[in-house]
């Protein structure tokens, strides 16, 4: 199978200039003929004719070649390379056709050699063009255009190991209760925010000997910078004022988390969970606007990934056990019901406390399934207590605040209740 062959669109009313550009070109190309702009409008719009470059002729009736170019800037064509045709010589003309989009003036009458070399030449250039353009799209975030998260990282490693013998630091920037503003303003504020964030932080590197930085997800940006240990926090509240004046009906804040960067550090992915770490130490301080990693928050990190890693296993082994407290009618002095507590134990650790596991629970999402799993053991020692003829009083069971925006509740609860074939009353 040979080579597919480039198309080119000639856009020539006179016929005895397209007989000679056929006889020079449909060689090396394939050959499309459009009479008039119009024509050749239709031939560029159309999605079936792959057009790698267009010679232009500029006087033409119906349309002439400036209002064809004109056309394709409107319709998003000029990706397509343009050879103006031309016996002008006058300099106003070819400013003019520049201006426009064209790449490159064939004169009239067309010497074959050099005809060929400029198409040649303007489809080469297009073609590289068009490889960094996707190449630019693919590691840059669409809306503030910095380096996205994968570039970013990758970034990161290449400039830790040309600076390894220096102080480095990777700060973690986010804006605090970014969702008010969607929710306030609308998202294109929001997006404006955070495009305005983006050119600060620009600007904040770009006055430093080197850095490079990124948007890592949604309103959480990143730094990998020098570490000077006098500066960065004065410079850094610095940062944070200027981002802070972007409205003045409402308070814009930021955080940021540092973390000061190790020899043996082994990926990009770990520094910014350190860094979130030193960001999460200020989250409900609005006074402090700069927090640090230190190794006590790292041994944290680590238990709180050993519990992440454990959750599935344990629950689908049944290690979380419901335990019953009393509970007393004070009228009565009588015992009545009793609340329904959860402890987890672990296989290899032991007793697990709910202070420690619950709220990782609430922030990764998987409190809704432990939650549900204590409701259904609830319900069935409930109904064994029915079935030995006991006269059991209703039994309470906490409720994850996060349950309440689940759309499901009502549906998993009256399911247990008919699973179980148990008085509604029975569970509160």
């Amino acid at each position: 199978m040979g080579h597919k062959k480039d198309t080119i669109l000639i856009v020539e009313d006179t016929e005895i200039n397209i007989i000679l550009l056929e006889k020079v070109l449909s060689q090396e190309y394939d050959i499309e003929i459009a009479g008039n702009g119009e024509e050749a409008l239709e031939k560029l719009s159309d999605p079936a004719n792959k057009i790698s470059a267009v010679l232009l002729d500029l006087m033409m009736p119906v349309m002439d070649g400036f209002q064809v170019m004109a056309n394709m800037q409107q319709r998003g064509l000029m990706h397509i390379p343009v050879i103006v045709m031309t016996g002008e010589t006058d300099p106003v003309v070819e400013e003019k056709a520049l201006v426009m989009g064209a790449v490159d003036f064939v004169p009239k009458p067309y010497k074959p050699r050099i005809l060929k070399t400029r198409i040649a030449n303007a489809i080469a250039r297009s073609e590289m063009t068009h490889m960094e353009q996707l190449r630019h799209t693919a590691e840059h975030d669409s809306l503030t255009d910095l380096y996205n998260r994968t570039t970013f990282f990758r970034q990161i490693m290449g400039y830790a190991t040309l600076h390894e013998n220096e102080p480095l630091v990777f700060v973690r920037i986010d804006i605090r209760r970014f969702h008010l503003v969607n929710s306030l303003f609308g998202e294109s504020t929001g997006d404006a925010l955070l495009i305005f964030v983006a050119q600060k932080i620009r600007a904040y590197v770009d006055r430093l000997d080197w850095g490079v930085y990124g948007r890592i997800e949604s309103d959480i940006f990143g730094m990998f910078i020098p570490y000077d240990e006098e500066e960065l926090i004065p410079s850094l509240e610095e940062l944070g004022r200027e981002i802070g004046e972007y409205r003045k009906d409402y308070t814009v804040s930021c955080a940021f988390g540092v973390y000061k960067v190790r020899p043996t550090d082994y990926s990009a992915e770990n520094m910014f969970m350190c860094a979130s770490q030193a960001s999460k130490s200020i989250k409900h301080h609005y006074t402090h606007m700069v927090g640090f990693y230190d190794v006590e928050m790292g041994e944290q990190m680590i238990r709180e990934q050993e519990i992440v890693q454990d959750m599935k296993r344990a629950l689908d082994e049944q290690e979380f056990i419901v335990y019953y407290q009393p509970k007393y009618d004070v009228d009565k002095r009588l015992p009545f019901g009793a609340e329904a507590l959860v402890r987890w134990k672990h296989k290899d650790v032991g007793m697990i406390s709910p202070g420690v596991f619950v709220p990782i629970f609430e922030r990764n999402g998987f409190i809704g399934e432990l939650d549900y799993y204590i409701w259904d053991h609830v319900c069935a020692a409930i109904r064994r207590w029915l079935d030995a003829g006991l006269d059991p009083a209703p039994i309470s069971v906490n409720m994850s605040r996060a349950d309440l925006y689940d759309p499901n509740l009502t549906a998993n609860l009256t399911g247990l209740i008919k699973k179980y074939d148990l008085p509604p009353t029975m569970l509160y």
